[in-house]
């Protein structure tokens, strides 16, 4: 059985569970990051034994209707593309309460915004070879994007997100 879902804050809390048929396939590790409409939490999927990217709709009243149709439409769209450098999409829903959320794929270190920001706190630079990756990454994800007749409309350093091994994914197409 699924617990008590959040507080009035935030659609979930760390220890929670939500989706499957039984309400109780995902559980909730720990708050990831917050954005304007959505909350972003890490969870583990028990049914297939790995992590994921929870993205939570906050978005209530009116403005909830608005951001289920962007939501909608940019996962439908998100889910045309095959790239490696670009973030998958696993599946979609509603919380009990109606509220939508999106699996995406876990990327370990976030994003790289927040790893130019680490480096330049650590008086670091991000090695020249790294730019250059990242650089060539994202502009054949940009490619297959464009291939498919989408515009990726809010390129910026907090849309590529890094994994673990390293390898960079353009998310969130603001569409």
């Amino acid at each position: 059985m699924a617990t008590t879902l959040g507080d009035d804050k935030f659609p979930v809390k760390p220890g929670d569970r939500f989706g499957g048929i039984s309400g109780d396939r995902f559980l909730v590790e720990s708050r990831a990051g917050i954005g304007g409409q959505a909350v972003v939490y890490r969870v583990l999927d028990d049914r297939l034994g790995r992590n994921a990217a929870a993205k939570i709709s906050t978005a209530g009243g009116r403005e909830k209707r608005t951001f289920m149709e962007r939501f909608e439409r940019e996962l439908q769209l998100s889910a045309r593309i095959n790239h490696p450098h670009v973030l998958q999409v696993y599946d979609c829903g509603e919380l009990p309460d109606g509220q939508p959320f999106v699996l995406l794929e876990w990327m370990e270190r976030g994003s790289l915004a927040g790893l130019i920001d680490s480096s330049r706190k650590a008086g670091l630079l991000i090695p020249l070879s790294y730019v250059h990756y990242y650089a060539v990454s994202i502009a054949a994800a940009l490619r297959q994007v464009h291939q498919t007749q989408m515009i990726h409309r809010d390129i910026k350093p907090d849309n590529v997100l890094v994994a673990e091994d390293g390898v960079a994914k353009l998310t969130d197409f603001g569409i």
